[in-house]
């Protein structure tokens, strides 16, 4: 049930996988939904998907909750759940953002609000999520970097990633098992060191990339195709995985062949930025010029016309009608835009094939137009 006319809400909404719509800048108890809590979040890669296999946030969050004491367990689980509705943002990105904490800690609060959760016991397991992040860092990137001078200890926790499908059920089960069983008052975790957040973000190559000032040369093919096919659209409010690097693949055939390459590239900035939401981005402040930055040392670095670009945004309009049809839930509310669909047929990849895929799709397109790069 919708609580109030769209007119009067601020911002504009996004569909939820269970075809609701919740409106980020203004979210209401009533809009949220478990189901789509826990799949949008098994649908979601950790560390912008620089990790070697799919490790979903959904998975992070159940592991979380069973390592925290069980006064604050449900509010470990649900500790990331904002991000079934808003972007990860990187750390390095964050303070950047004027007006992102203010939009999270909203959400945040919602969620609470929705699901009986004291939202003063999501700050008593953050420190906790720290450590299991050390504990994912060492299991899953290829090559870690130590530089931060204060390093949490970690868990402890073995890692071993899930399917999403698994990730999803588990945390389903979880949420259950939690929400039926008595909460104790929470004691306090232990001191732990101040962390510093690092000015770059760590790839799939073992790579150091700094999001604010990006150079061309940090820019990697191997780390743009694996971290966008790790990535999946619309927030993992898809019926099945459907990743970003699978969508560039298909547009570049889809599009006029002078400009198939551009088509290829144009979201490689989500490789290393969060796929930010539409009704969001407005509201954040500084995104743009941090989103412009990124775009052009990908470009000088891997050749891309920077005028083919805007040429490319018609055709990624007419897509999205595409992949609507094939992916989402029926709305319960009516899409504004109705673009003409190109016609093309959506069948989800694996990550593994979306990224061998896009990297085929790239050396072809590089040899046709004679590129060295990459």
């Amino acid at each position: 049930m919708l609580d109030l006319p769209d007119e009067a809400r601020k911002g504009d909404w996004i569909q939820t996988f269970t075809g609701r719509t919740m409106f980020p800048l203004d979210p209401r108890p009533s809009e949220i939904d478990i189901a789509d809590i826990a799949h949008m979040l098994s649908m979601q890669c950790r560390f912008s998907g620089a990790t070697r296999e799919f490790y979903s946030a959904a998975q992070h969050a159940v592991l979380l909750s069973r390592a925290v004491p069980s006064g604050i367990a449900l509010a470990a689980l649900h500790c990331g759940s904002a991000d079934a509705y808003l972007p990860s943002v990187p750390a390095p990105v964050k303070p950047l953002l004027q007006g992102f904490d203010a939009v999270e800690r909203q959400a945040e609060a919602t969620i609470c609000a929705a699901l009986g959760i004291d939202v003063r016991h999501l700050a008593l397991a953050r420190p906790y999520r720290a450590r299991l992040a050390e504990d994912e860092r060492a299991a899953l990137l290829a090559r870690p970097s130590d530089a931060l001078p204060h390093r949490p200890r970690p868990l402890g926790v073995e890692i071993e990633p899930w399917t999403p499908r698994m990730a999803e059920a588990r945390f389903l089960a979880r949420h259950g098992e939690l929400s039926r069983g008595a909460r104790t008052a929470p004691e306090p975790p232990p001191a732990e060191s101040e962390t510093v957040a690092p000015g770059w973000i760590d790839t799939f190559t073992g790579r150091s990339f700094f999001p604010l000032a990006p150079q061309p040369c940090d820019v990697d093919i191997a780390d743009i195709a694996h971290m966008l096919s790790m990535k999946c659209r619309y927030n993992g409010a898809t019926g099945e995985f459907y990743s970003v690097a699978q969508h560039g693949e298909l547009l570049s055939r889809a599009v006029p062949a002078d400009i198939a390459y551009a088509a290829l590239h144009h979201d490689d900035a989500e490789a290393y930025l969060p796929d930010v939401p539409s009704p969001v981005k407005p509201s954040l402040q500084g995104f743009k010029a941090i989103e412009r930055r990124v775009e052009s040392a990908i470009g000088e670095a891997l050749g891309v016309n920077a005028l083919h670009l805007p040429l490319v945004k018609p055709y990624d309009a007419r897509i999205l009608a595409d992949e609507r049809a094939a992916l989402l839930a029926v709305c319960e509310r009516a899409w504004e835009r109705h673009p003409v669909p190109l016609g093309i047929g959506i069948e989800p990849w694996p990550p593994c094939v979306a990224e061998a895929r896009f990297l085929a799709r790239h050396a072809e397109l590089s040899r046709q137009c004679g590129r060295q790069h990459g």
